[in-house]
């Protein structure tokens, strides 16, 4: 099949999945955000942010699982993918649980710091993370295969299944605490079913290579810094506006912008398909030594098409689109609308970028993402005069990202560049061809 057209049908395939389970989530949210109220709705989002914050171990490793899930799948090493996926998940359930018991330790601050007096809502949004942090094994090894109908099942059961608790429970009282244990009970469900669907995959026989599993142990552990240290800044970054406001600003006002910040996340949540399918498919060509530059560029303009779509809307119905998804209580800051899309934007690029990146194993990206990261923190914890300066902070910090990912990319490709300028492209082949990292 052409590049394209398995681009286009597996991002289709995720894309259909990412639909309805976003869907179900805006629901989640929507609904949340309206039974709960401002404050308990803005403490709700505050906590998961922290938790997003806190799993980003979980993300490296969900990185480094589909990389290496396609790597030996396609390589039929399956010996070697059945002892990743039981080291992995070995050392994820006792990564989750030792994280889970400092949490417990930290309680009191994390209440402090959010301003939250009951400590039942934190334990719970700190069980979740044992699911959070296994559950992407599973997920790794599914999209490592490429069985991305598999992994879109997987994201709307877990969503609807979210959806349908939460409801319940908060319908019949349980409030805040309600909404928390309906993300845990989804997610011990979710890591049943992805369970039996990555046995399937890994039921294959066994693989007759040792060495390439010796090999790879080594080169797993070093591909995992990177990726650690990219879910980490895209963590922190993507978090950091709903993690200050509950912390700076009065608890109503940063329940009502955590409903804008949801709702620009659209833009994020929409474009994620095109990223997940890129990255094992990039994978595979670096491991063949194919090249890989149409995938990137078609991801890359997807991608700017379908964000500038949703930012058009943002811009001409703000204060609709809050009115119809939270309700009038939540309308008071439609303005910010367009900007915080604007900001995600960029944010969807820059994951793009990151997983490409990652994919080709090119790490030079991650000292513009850490220092900016760094410099955003620093500005928004010692200087943060309004909500507003907030969010076009978070503009200028994934815009400058971009930029300079962007410009890094161009530059690795100036051998290429130069080729199509001068003309020479059709006269040069075998130069352009023998580039695969292109």
């Amino acid at each position: 099949m052409k590049d394209s057209k398995k681009l286009l049908l597996n991002t289709g395939i995720i894309f259909a999945g990412t639909i309805i389970g976003s869907f179900c989530s805006y629901l989640y949210n929507m609904l949340m955000g309206r039974m709960l109220g401002p404050e308990q709705y803005g403490q709700m989002t505050a906590l998961l942010s922290m938790m997003l914050i806190v799993t980003i171990g979980g993300g490296a490793i969900g990185n480094v699982v589909t990389r290496y899930a396609s790597d030996f799948y396609h390589r039929a090493c399956f010996g070697a993918l059945n002892k990743l996926f039981g080291k992995l998940t070995k050392y994820m359930f006792v990564l989750s649980a030792c994280l889970l018991f400092i949490g417990i330790f930290f309680i009191s601050f994390i209440g402090k710091f959010f301003s939250i007096s009951n400590p039942v809502p934190i334990v719970i949004a700190l069980v979740s993370m044992i699911f959070g942090y296994t559950v992407v094994v599973n997920r790794g090894i599914l999209q490592g295969a490429q069985k991305f109908r598999e992994v879109s099942i997987s994201n709307v059961a877990e969503a609807l299944l979210r959806l349908v608790a939460g409801y319940i429970l908060v319908r019949i009282g349980f409030g805040i605490d309600g909404a928390l244990i309906a993300i845990v009970f989804s997610g011990a469900s979710i890591y049943l079913l992805t369970l039996y669907q990555a046995r399937r995959v890994l039921s294959v026989s066994e693989s007759k290579d040792k060495e390439d599993l010796v090999f790879s142990r080594k080169e797993i552990f070093n591909y995992s810094i990177p990726s650690f240290l990219n879910a980490l800044f895209l963590a922190v970054i993507m978090n950091i506006d709903i993690i200050m406001i509950n912390h700076f600003f009065p608890g109503p006002e940063a329940g009502l912008y955590s409903a804008v910040s949801t709702v620009g996340k659209i833009i994020l949540f929409i474009t994620a398909p095109i990223s997940s399918v890129l990255f094992p498919m990039i994978s595979e060509r670096k491991t063949t030594g194919e090249k890989h530059y149409r995938l990137f560029f078609m991801g890359l303009a997807g991608t700017v098409v379908i964000g500038l779509l949703i930012l058009g809307i943002y811009v001409m119905m703000p204060g609709k689109i809050l009115l119809i998804l939270y309700g009038r209580q939540y309308s008071e800051f439609f303005y910010l609308l367009p900007e915080v899309g604007l900001a995600f934007l960029f944010c969807s690029l820059v994951n793009l970028l990151a997983n490409y990146y990652l994919a080709i194993k090119n790490y030079v990206f991650l000292w513009f993402f850490g220092l900016i990261t760094l410099a955003s923190l620093l500005v928004i914890y010692f200087y943060h005069p309004s909500i507003l300066f907030i969010v076009r902070i978070l503009i200028t910090s994934f815009g400058l990202l971009f930029f300079l990912m962007m410009v890094y990319y161009l530059y690795t490709k100036k051998e290429q560049i130069i080729f199509f300028l001068k003309g020479e492209y059709g006269q040069d082949t075998e130069t352009f061809n023998n580039n695969p990292g292109v």
